[in-house]
């Protein structure tokens, strides 16, 4: 074995920085086809778990596929930023994550907005020949919204 050769890593974590490492340096060289080659190799590795963590958040695989497609395309574009004294799978989680969190929250504000009110009426009369009525507009899922309105209307008499 000659000194020019390199060791193999002694974990998958070490050979995922070592791949982050050379991503990074081919990006910087301008070798972006060879980046992409390589770093086709994270993208096998974390593939299947990065989609178990994806649907857990999720809970929709059309989604959670997604997600993983952004995070591993956000990882490559911001691999300049990638600390190799750090295990690549918790910085790639990282964005994994805070991806499914985004889209949790923009999944709960489009079904805020989007969702029709629901009402309720309740008539109630009164001696005086007036019908009080109160409407409640409540949204789907967030109680702090719900309104009502009171709408006083007179009524006829009946004639005895």
């Amino acid at each position: 074995m000659s000194g020019a050769e390199t060791l193999p890593p002694a974990s998958t974590r070490e050979a995922d920085a070592r791949v982050a490492v050379d991503v990074k340096a081919l990006q910087a060289a301008g070798r972006s086809e060879s980046a992409r080659e390589r770093f086709a190799e994270l993208v096998v590795r974390h593939q299947r778990r990065a989609s178990r963590i994806a649907f857990h958040y999720l809970r929709e695989s059309a989604d959670a596929d997604e997600a993983v497609q952004d995070a591993f395309v956000k990882s490559y574009l911001h691999i300049g930023t990638f600390r190799e004294e750090l295990p690549f799978e918790v910085w790639f989680t990282r964005i994994l994550i805070n991806g499914c969190l985004d889209r949790l929250k923009a999944r709960r504000r489009r079904e805020r907005w989007m969702a029709p009110p629901v009402n309720r009426r309740l008539r109630c009369g009164t001696r005086s020949g007036r019908v009080l009525t109160l409407t409640w507009t409540k949204s789907r899922g967030s109680s702090a919204r719900d309104r009502a309105s009171r709408t006083t209307t007179r009524c006829a008499r009946p004639t005895a």
